[in-house]
This record gives C-alpha cells, sequence and structure tokens, in this order.
C-alpha cells in the first residue's frame, strides 16, 4: 500500500516540500518492490539516496532552524539524529547481512514511521513556523 503525499503535509517551503516529495516516492517505489518480491533488489539504491538524503535534507532544515532562531530546534534536531541512528545501524546491517527480506521489512517500517510521524507533525509545524515568521516559500 502506498503512502500517499497530500497538501496536508506540505510545509508552505518549496524545497523541503520537493525533498519530501522524493522521500515518500522513494518508499513508495520499496513497497512496491516489496509487493513484487523484489524488496533486496530496491535496498542498495534506497540505501544510497537516503545517505545523502540526510545529509542534505536535514542540514538544509537545520540551518533554515537556526537562520530563523526557530524555538523547537533542539528537539527537531533530536528527531533528525535518531533517524540518522536507526539509519546507520540498517547500513551496518546492510553490509554485515546483504539485503535481506528481515532488513527491507525493517527499513520499510523505519521510513513509513518516519514519514507518518516526523513529516506529518514536526516538519509540518516546522514550515509553519516559517510561514508565520514571513519565510519566502522557496527559501
Amino acid at each position: 500500500m502506498a503512502i500517499v503525499w497530500t497538501q496536508k503535509l506540505a510545509t508552505g517551503v518549496t524545497r523541503i516540500d520537493d525533498e519530501h516529495r522524493e522521500l515518500f516516492d522513494r518508499v513508495n517505489r520499496l513497497l512496491e518492490a516489496m509487493q513484487a518480491a523484489r524488496g533486496r533488489e530496491e535496498i542498495a539504491p534506497l540505501v544510497g539516496f537516503l545517505s545523502d538524503y540526510v545529509k542534505v535534507h536535514f542540514g538544509g532544515e537545520e540551518r533554515l532552524m537556526d537562520a530563523h532562531r526557530y524555538p523547537q530546534a533542539t528537539a527537531h534536531r533530536q528527531q533528525h539524529a535518531y533517524f540518522v541512528g536507526q539509519f546507520k545501524e540498517m547500513v551496518g546491517e546492510v553490509e554485515r547481512t546483504g539485503p535481506t527480506a528481515l532488513l527491507t521489512i525493517k527499513l520499510n517500517k523505519l521510513l513509513c514511521d518516519w514519514l507518518r510521524e516526523h513529516v506529518a507533525s514536526t516538519d509540518k509545524a516546522f514550515g509553519g513556523f516559517l510561514q508565520t515568521a514571513g519565510v519566502a516559500a522557496d527559501a
């Protein structure tokens, strides 16, 4: 079952929303591959994408937090750090065991939970703060 991006998830910041949509797309590719018993094939490309994504996307959000003195920045950064830690554990597991079916399921759960919890609430709140602060949509 696909994870659907809707405007309700939009932060109002074009770059952040575009990056979130790309993440949704990548997770959906993994879900489709799992349904077709090809999940193992999608793990390596997804891990490569996520390795870059956490640096670029989280770094961009955190720079915006600093630039606009976001009051919830510490808690938001902690969530990013938690995700990075979980992701690094999975990368280590891929390196040790290869792309197993169990790892595919674990990665799927981590990503789906992240999309439902972090993007839908934490990032949405950050976007609201930026909009209230008058930050341009293409910041």
